[in-house]
């Protein structure tokens, strides 16, 4: 490292990640995750005993089988096994009740939080870069919605990142004892949700690895593949048997898979039609996942111009002459898909059905009946921001895979050293690893995205690509945890808790409302309170298609079975408030309303 001066470009370079960054202590990063769960902590206390989201569906498996020990779920596309138990280990402590479920779920997103935390180490990723990795991870907004409530995601998540550092452990130090335990985690995170099968897919990294003659090789990576697949098979089959059985309200998972049959049957037929429609998909996802690591991202920008404008990047002419095919191979991708969106599906930012939106966000979003925030004009412009992002992530996520595909085998062998690598770093079973986990699990929610698009299904990719560009970073020796990185992050993550306290505390003032009403003798079949309101009143109204009476049927995803009384978060035609719940919101700093509304049909 060049000695430091107070010119003008140490300076630049220092700031934005030119030099080295020096290391954070250990304590250090542990007080600051603790900080970010504490915080999450508190933001949990402003809820109450009632359902968010699919909450109902799970509470309700959690009930039936601590009162009967059999597993049970009305309807769900996962069948979250060792999520139930989970839950149902708390609720046998501590009582039951939906806010015991959700600090279950918090718990199980801080350990996930800490594994991730280890994984990027494990990596050789400095505890600087790893806490600024963890933290974009952790307080992703679409996450910290996750965390207040009690879904299956964060569990099996969590487990991902334990099957990470496990996996990627077990690689360098060439452990059988710790590949068992990532298997085993890995088949534990399918009985919650099959998904993430696709994470076994990385087992071709074992022949690149050094754990003994080719045979032993094969044999690591058959047992990687098969245990995992008649897993998910176990599952899928217990799955279509409840269906089969009419255990199932609804059969979503019969719908989705349907679905997926569906989609590889159009890729037989017309191909070429198929393919426009993947590389549109791709940036979709991008657009989503570019938004989610643009911390990271810009970080590593940042840092790579630093350094080459500092002249501490060794070879830079040869590094930006590298860099041209990522950057036009990402941009090309970028247009094609942006094209198609806006030209041919005439459709926005946001893409997907959306938990938290960024056009009405935390719990408006759900109750679909907000006012739009975004005009048409802020839709364009979000849409272009969001390709901005998606085309930086994406010449980053192709440049690493260039430098595998171009330079591994020269490094491997030692001829000649590339852009500064040392032999031996670039083609070794971890790198490999770490691109099959990018690749499969981005290839995985492009299907998603053209089956059914959900953004947290995106959130299997997020740690993937957050420990790829990480990774990514350190072989092209960039030193990305620099004050502009931090500066970056911690804006990303207020805002992802203050939404987080937004979408709890409205749901609070929502589910008082309703309780108010009951209390007053209205009866809940002449109430619609939303989705999960509605749903945990009469289970059997999710199979329901009513959707009430025109225009109010156009606003709403969810069944109702009576709307003289709607708990709303704006005004409605044709109906008179009686009382309001007010709440506040840390995402606008201010104080908003839950409206209690009813017909006015019934004063005449």
């Amino acid at each position: 490292m060049p000695p430091l001066n107070h010119s003008l470009g140490s300076r630049f370079a220092g700031f934005f990640g030119g030099y080295p960054a020096p290391s954070l202590p250990l304590p250090l990063a542990s007080i600051t995750l603790g900080l970010l769960f504490c915080i999450l902590v508190l933001v949990l206390s402003c809820g109450g005993d009632f359902p968010l989201n699919d909450d109902w569906a799970y509470g309700d498996s959690v009930r039936v089988f601590l009162s009967s020990g059999r597993f049970y779920m009305p309807t769900a596309c996962a069948p979250g096994f060792a999520h139930i138990l989970w839950g149902a280990l708390y609720t046998r402590i501590f009582g039951f009740s939906y806010v015991v479920l959700r600090f279950s779920v918090l718990l199980a997103g801080a350990i996930g939080a800490w594994f991730a935390y280890l994984a990027l180490r494990e990596l050789g990723a400095r505890r600087s870069e790893s806490l600024l990795g963890t933290l974009v991870y952790a307080a992703n907004p679409i996450m910290v919605n996750l965390y207040l409530g009690f879904m299956s995601d964060v569990p099996a998540l969590s487990l991902s990142a334990i099957y990470f550092l496990c996996f990627f452990a077990g690689l360098k130090r060439r452990s059988l004892k710790l590949l068992a335990i990532a298997l085993t985690i890995l088949l534990v995170a399918i009985t919650i949700r099959q998904s993430v099968v696709i994470l076994a897919l990385a087992a071709p990294a074992f022949l690149f690895s050094r754990f003994g003659s080719s045979k032993r090789r094969f044999f690591l990576t058959a047992i990687w593949l098969i245990l995992p697949i008649i897993t998910f098979w176990l599952v899928d089959s217990w799955m279509l048997g409840r269906t089969a059985s009419g255990a199932l309200i609804v059969n979503d998972y019969g719908a989705a898979r349907s679905g997926h049959g569906v989609f590889f049957e159009a890729f037989l037929h017309t191909p070429l039609q198929q393919c426009l429609k993947s590389v549109s998909a791709i940036g979709v996802v991008a657009c989503y996942l570019g938004l989610f690591t643009a911390p990271i991202s810009l970080a590593v920008l940042a840092a790579s111009i630093a350094a080459s404008f500092a002249g501490t990047l060794k070879n830079r002419k040869a590094f930006w002459t590298f860099a041209t095919v990522p950057i036009v191979a990402g941009l090309l991708l970028c247009l094609i898909s942006a094209y198609y969106q806006s030209a041919i599906l005439h459709a926005m930012m946001p893409y997907c059905e959306n938990i938290l939106r960024f056009t009405s966000v935390g719990a408006q979003g759900l109750m679909g009946i907000a006012n739009p925030i975004l005009t048409p004009r802020q839709k364009i412009r979000l849409t272009i921001f969001s390709y901005l992002f998606a085309w930086l992530l994406l010449t980053q996520l192709l440049g690493f895979l260039f430098v595998l595909l171009r330079h591994g085998k020269r490094v491997m062998k030692a001829k000649k050293r590339s852009l500064g690598l040392p032999p031996g770093r670039v083609f070794s079973a971890q790198s490999l690893a770490v691109l099959f986990f990018a690749v499969l699990s981005f290839a995985f929610i492009t299907v998603e995205t053209m089956v059914r698009c959900t953004d947290r299904y995106y959130l299997i990719a997020l740690l993937p690509t957050i420990v790829t560009l990480i990774f990514c970073a350190r072989l092209t020796k960039i030193h990305m945890a620099s004050p502009f990185a931090w500066l970056l992050v911690l804006p990303f993550d207020w805002y992802g808790l203050a939404a987080g306290q937004d979408y709890l505390s409205s749901n609070a003032a929502r589910w008082q409302a309703l309780t108010l009403l009951e209390k007053n003798g209205v009866q809940a079949s002449s109430i619609d309170g939303g989705a999960e309101y509605n749903v945990s009143r009469d289970m059997n109204l999710y199979a329901s298609h009513y959707r009430g009476s025109p225009p109010r049927n156009t606003w709403r995803w969810w069944p109702v079975k009576g709307e003289d009384y709607i708990v709303s978060f704006s005004p409605i035609p044709d109906y008179d408030e009686i009382s309001r719940q007010n709440y506040f919101s840390c995402l606008t700093m201010s104080e908003h309303s839950v409206y209690v509304l009813k017909s006015m049909k019934l004063n005449k």
